[in-house]
């Protein structure tokens, strides 16, 4: 090869733009005029011509003098072209960006074959298929582990867009020196919106792709799958033996004294219900005197297990139900004491306030207290009446666990949009970013800002207060080698707090407390509204998670239909999209203190840390568990169910 010599900015123009010629560019004989470089271990940066390049430049002098420069221009086979292109679309952010890409191909795979299985095995009505019927107890387990699936896959398709978000919105060189050269500044090593205006636009285009395509998903996704549960109408009847035998029952039984005396207009006394008006108390006596000692069909409950069974919003497992008394008839009626037909399957409210009937407090009221019914088990009574025992008819439970067809297509599709928008963020991003701290370091000391020359104590505030003080007045991309005043003093010890704007702080502290402000409301009225049920009792009885009609939402929404479905999804799921917003925003404050704390060390040490280039963000382990327990929380705290009448 021909040697020849050239001058100093020949020599760093040619590097500069080495990248992608069919050529390569090796020094020798380098002096050592500043600092030698540092390339951190997995920067976009470093590639077999990097470090060419490093150790040439600490090599020894050659005879062509000091301050002599050679260039070697070998020329390059297609297949070492090739293969560097290889190794390089792997090495820094381009790994992470696979991985990323393999991540949501992966969740996205997973989703088409359920979608597939569910629609050809199970089939759709209206958009809505059912993939389990049968006990409660299992519908509701499947659920609950299927909801913990969803909730990591989505937080997984979260850490994976937002790490492709970062590496989309880094700066190039090239684009930093064309933001110094307007007097203006980038964001490098963090999420920042703000560089979103300052990139090329293509980059842009799939940064709004992937910020936007996790909006539906957070609504939609955790909705996909949910239950039905089966809420069974029932009749509750105050009954003696003889009722049980088939003995006949007059048509009227007296009701506590709440009237005044005389007759209705259907003839009826005041204080006296027609029976001979409700023919389902004959099934019901026909049904019992059949099977009342049938155990597969009837089942004997004490007091205060039949309390517990029956004093929930939504009846499950059992259907018609008697309370038998040793207490004799009077004229009117000699086996009937009471009958009341309740309904549950409205799901408008708890329907458990017979119970309480002859409780002094809970006279004309729905608070009744099942805690307070169940420790007074023994002197149950029933419109005066002594309660002994129950007798239950069995109901085999029936609840459902169903699947919503275009929440999954449209999950899907916003699945597909973010796969294919990492694959082009990895394969059509050609030049090199500087993604992390590591990288704006190496570039920068393999080639100084002229911009900034001798301005190694300029802060950001001189950025700010400006107008281009680091630029001669007047002269476009000259540097202003006028030595400026210090304006900014580092302290000798540096707080976290220092390492993000006081800006940045307000706006995390400000939306985690506005957050938690609203869900301490939202708690508040929603414990407010149950104790006017619970009467004393605890919320925590209800149970984590538990479907109770006492703690309904109604806000006015469609409650029916397709309608009705989608509403009650989009007002369950928008806490998630919320928790998300929160951790794009923590997450960003918290790698903006990481990428500064390591800057200042870098300050005090000889060479890059290897972890300068790791420090993109939160470490997926802690972001991604705490994203899907927050999730998963928040899943279990705003439940959709269905009820099967």
């Amino acid at each position: 090869m021909a040697d020849f010599s050239f001058n100093p900015a020949a020599a760093n123009k040619a590097s500069q733009y080495y990248d992608g010629h069919d050529y390569e560019v090796e020094l020798s004989a380098l002096p050592r005029t500043r600092a030698p470089s540092y390339t951190p271990g997995n920067s976009a940066f470093q590639d077999e011509d990097d470090i060419s390049l490093i150790n040439d430049r600490k090599s020894s002098k050659s005879g062509l003098g000091a301050t002599e420069r050679v260039v070697r221009v070998v020329s390059q086979t297609p297949t070492a072209a090739s293969n560097r292109q290889k190794r390089r679309r792997l090495q820094g952010w381009r790994f992470g960006v696979a991985c990323s890409a393999t991540m949501a191909s992966s969740v996205l795979i997973l989703n088409l074959i359920l979608a597939i299985v569910a629609a050809v095995k199970f089939g759709s009505e209206n958009g809505v298929g059912t993939a389990f019927t049968g006990s409660c107890a299992t519908v509701n387990s499947w659920a609950t582990w299927l909801h913990i699936v969803i909730n990591a896959l989505s937080s997984l398709l979260l850490s994976a867009s937002n790490y492709t978000m970062q590496c989309l919105c880094s700066p190039t060189r090239k684009e930093i020196d064309k933001a110094h050269a307007k007097g203006d500044w980038m964001d490098v090593g963090v999420a920042s919106v703000r560089n979103i205006w300052r990139v090329r636009w293509t980059r842009g285009v799939l940064w709004w792709c992937l910020a936007l395509s996790s909006v539906p998903i957070h609504l939609l996704y955790n909705s996909a799958i949910f239950k039905t549960l089966d809420a069974n109408d029932f009749s509750v009847a105050t009954v003696n033996s003889d009722f049980l035998n088939g003995e006949p029952f007059y048509p009227f039984y007296p009701i506590p004294p709440t009237y005044s005396s005389g007759y209705q207009e259907d003839g009826t006394p005041k204080g006296y219900f027609n029976i001979a008006d409700v023919p389902a108390l004959r099934k019901v006596q026909s049904f019992f005197a059949q099977n009342y000692q049938n155990a597969s069909a009837i089942q004997n409950l004490t007091n205060s297990d039949c309390i517990a069974a029956y004093g929930t919003s939504f009846i499950s497992g059992h259907s018609h139900l008697l309370l038998v008394t040793s207490q004799k008839g009077n004229g009117s009626n000699h086996t009937v004491f009471s009958y009341e037909e309740v309904q549950t399957s409205s799901g408008a409210g708890p329907n458990d306030d017979w119970i309480c009937t002859d409780s002094e407090e809970a006279q004309g009221t729905t608070n009744c207290d099942i805690g307070g019914a169940r420790n007074n088990a023994a002197t149950w009574t029933m419109y005066g009446a002594p309660i002994e025992y129950c007798l239950a008819q069995i109901a085999p439970s029936h609840c459902k666990l169903q699947f919503s067809m275009q929440i999954l297509i449209t999950v899907i599709l916003m699945n597909v949009c973010k796969s294919v928008c990492m694959f082009l963020t990895l394969y059509r991003q050609k030049d090199a970013t500087l993604v992390t701290i590591g990288d704006a370091l190496s570039s920068f000391l393999d080639r100084p800002d002229p911009l900034t020359k001798d301005r190694c104590l300029m802060a950001k505030v001189d950025v700010h207060n400006g107008p281009l003080r680091w630029r001669a007045s007047g002269v476009k991309n000259t540097p202003n080698t006028k030595p400026l005043p210090v304006t900014y003093y580092a302290p000798l010890r540096r707080r976290w707090f220092a390492g993000a704007t006081v800006l940045r702080w307000c706006i995390t502290i400000g939306l985690c407390t506005a957050a938690l402000i609203t869900a301490g409301t939202l708690l508040g009225i929603g414990v407010g509204g149950t104790q006017t049920y619970l009467s004393g009792q605890s919320v925590f009885s209800l149970g984590f998670g538990a479907v109770d009609s006492r703690s309904l939402i109604d806000v006015g929404l469609p409650q029916y239909g397709a309608s009705g479905l989608l509403s009650s999804v989009l007002l369950a799921n928008l806490p998630q999209a919320i928790v998300s917003f929160l951790y794009l925003t923590y997450n960003g404050l918290f790698t903006y203190v990481r990428a500064r704390d390591r800057n200042t060390r870098f300050a005090d040490s000889t060479q890059v840390h290897a972890t300068m280039s790791r420090i993109q963000q939160v470490r997926h382990g802690w972001s991604a568990q705490a994203a899907a327990g927050h999730h998963t929380a928040w899943s279990t705290t705003y439940v959709i169910s269905r009820l099967d009448q």
